[in-house]
């Protein structure tokens, strides 16, 4: 795990968002620049802003994965269905 990866499960919901807003924004001005015609100051930045915010959007994600994970499964690997009983079909 990266730095960048534990700074960033370290982080509140919240600020995960706010960071990202701020990181897309950022990348909204960038890419006008770019399409304008003008030389941002650092181009590398674009590739940088890109994969922060991918970053985030997995950390994000990560909860929901490990409880699709934990669901029951049946012998052919399909979720279970439940009666209002409780007992499986």
């Amino acid at each position: 795990m990266t730095k960048k990866a534990k700074a960033i499960r370290g982080m509140g919901k919240g600020q995960m968002l706010e960071k990202m807003v701020e990181l897309k924004k950022e990348l909204l001005k960038m890419n006008s620049q770019i399409a304008v015609g003008t030389s941002p100051e650092s181009p590398g930045r674009v590739k940088q802003i890109k994969k922060e915010i991918a970053r985030i959007l997995t950390i994000m994600s990560e909860p929901l994965k490990q409880k699709a994970a934990v669901a029951p499964q049946g012998a052919a690997g399909k979720a279970v269905k439940r009666t209002e009983a409780g007992k499986t079909k």
